[in-house]
């Protein structure tokens, strides 16, 4: 059996775990632990009792100020050597001991009283590059002994997103916001500075949580595949047509997932600034393929989609159209019908050469 590993609070290392299923509260305030690991219908949890006086000198803190919790953490401090074995030496036991193939290093907790008091005076400051340094090597060792392991790095609004901690993580959590309209924005910010393939985009259930915002299946999905998508709603709730469609939209995106993540992205239309519309066009590298999204938010005064005017194209190729879903009509510009989030996507495959890419769909 192989385990989709979740470690929800290990960026930064706590001595105490609220985790995030309100049914653990009670057993985490009778006996608090670094972090627990849900496998499957297992549960596997370790770590250090703060609460026992065992250690109480791994936790940030400065001498005479209080130790403030948030979730009923604490903070272990990475910067320590003894510290950094010791999450090592359990993990890699961890990873020796069972077959583990994703590994999820969550940050729910922001740092207070983040004191070092047992290095000189001088030396506390380092605290912060210290903390840093020692994950980044904890992460290099468990890479170089478990180069299988696939790593997700997480934490509150994306903080934990950047290029020293890609170093060692496949792929980032952008935001515990997955509304699929909201993602429209996010996710055209995060593809300025970093590529879709590490974009984590999860489908979850309508209505939303955080807003209570109700969108279609197609919708939540087509949002979620201009990154790398996952699953993440309640599946005991969908209804055999809910299953049909994520079985044909799944095995869509896995047609033109290569070109998603790695092609080169084109934003046609913008969803910031409060955009009715929104529209990106990504073409792989050998312009033999361009896969198209195209998301109607709301509009007034019986307004229809924009005109798309597709980029980097092939001029002497001809491209197959392939429509994969939603509602569309198209002349030589590609013109989308209006209506209330609706979405459309489709594909333009290169065919051969002898044709103006206008001779093909006209």
């Amino acid at each position: 059996m192989r385990i989709h590993l979740k470690v929800p609070a290990l960026f930064p290392l706590f001595a105490t775990l609220f985790f995030t299923c309100l049914s653990t509260a009670t057993t985490v305030a009778q006996a608090p632990q670094v972090f627990r690991v849900d496998g499957g219908s297992s549960t596997y949890a370790f770590g250090v009792n703060e609460r026992d006086g065992k250690h109480p000198d791994w936790v940030l803190n400065f001498p005479g100020r209080p130790r403030s919790e948030q979730r009923n953490q604490l903070v272990l401090n990475l910067a320590r050597r003894d510290v950094r074995d010791y999450v090592e030496g359990f993990l890699d036991k961890l990873l020796t001991e069972n077959d583990i193939a994703f590994l999820k290093w969550d940050y729910n907790r922001n740092w207070s009283e983040p004191g070092w008091d047992q290095v000189p005076t001088d030396e506390q400051r380092l605290v912060y590059v210290e903390f840093i340094r020692n994950l980044y090597a904890l992460l290099a060792d468990l890479r170089k002994k478990h180069p299988k392991i696939e790593i997700e790095s997480c934490s509150g609004g994306g903080g934990r997103v950047d290029l020293g901690i890609l170093q060692f993580a496949d792929e980032v959590w952008p935001s515990d916001n997955t509304d699929p309209f909201d993602r429209l924005s996010m996710q055209d910010g995060f593809t300025y500075p970093y590529t879709p393939q590490v974009m984590m985009a999860w489908v979850t259930d309508s209505p939303h949580w955080l807003n209570g915002r109700s969108t279609s299946l197609t919708y939540r999905m087509l949002s979620s595949m201009q990154g790398s998508l996952g699953m993440g709603a309640n599946l005991n709730r969908w209804t055999a047509e809910d299953f049909a469609t994520a079985k044909r939209l799944i095995a869509a995106y896995h047609a033109v997932q290569p070109t998603i993540v790695r092609g080169d992205l084109y934003r046609l239309i913008s969803p910031r600034n409060n955009s009715p519309f929104s529209s990106t066009e990504t073409v792989s590298r050998d312009k033999n393929q361009a896969v198209v999204f195209a998301f109607t938010h709301s509009t007034q005064e019986g307004r229809g989609f924009p005109l798309l005017q597709l980029q980097a194209l092939n001029p002497h190729a001809e491209y197959k159209l392939t429509w994969i879903e939603g509602l569309a009509t198209w002349t030589i510009l590609l013109l989308f019908r209006r209506a209330f989030f609706t979405v459309s996507l489709f594909q333009l495959t290169s065919a051969g050469k002898g044709k103006t890419w206008t001779d093909a769909i006209s």
